[in-house]
């Protein structure tokens, strides 16, 4: 009996010092494991480089991709070891998404996308709005006179 086939994704964060050659080359190799290890890639989404939230092997930025697989559970074990041996890659986090996918159900052909960069003045603005109200409270003290 065949072992039923699961659906990941892993979101990985390379070095963004290696040049955009390096980048793809890495993709690259990350797709090669999942399909030599009997995976199917269903989509690689580029997010591109961005901020890291804290700073990781000393490293500030990174280029982010999502990649999309199916196959047995050690297509995602295979690709995990490999991920490991590589010093370019600053992080990686791979999540089953479901379990029992039907391989004959799946698209053939994998899907690219490039993301945009979102912009950051949403959070700008938010953050400016607390200060605002954080400040017209300052001063003030509660007394016993006010009650």
């Amino acid at each position: 009996m065949a072992t039923p086939w699961r659906k990941y994704e892993v979101l990985i964060l390379i070095n963004a010092t290696i040049g955009n050659d390096g980048i793809e080359n890495l993709i690259n190799k990350s797709r090669g494991f999942v399909t030599d290890a009997g995976g199917r890639m269903l989509k690689t989404v580029r997010w591109g480089f961005r901020d890291m939230a804290y700073e990781i092997k000393r490293q500030k930025r990174a280029y982010y991709v999502l990649l999309e697989f199916a196959g047995e559970s050690k297509v995602a074990t295979n690709l995990e070891h490999q991920l490991n041996l590589i010093d370019e890659i600053v992080k990686y986090q791979v999540v089953k998404l479901a379990e029992g996918v039907d391989s004959a159900a799946l698209p053939e052909i994998e899907e690219h996308i490039s993301a945009p960069v979102p912009t950051k003045a949403p959070i700008r603005a938010l953050e400016k709005d607390e200060d605002e109200e954080g400040e017209e409270g300052e001063g003030e003290e509660f007394s016993e006179e006010d009650a």
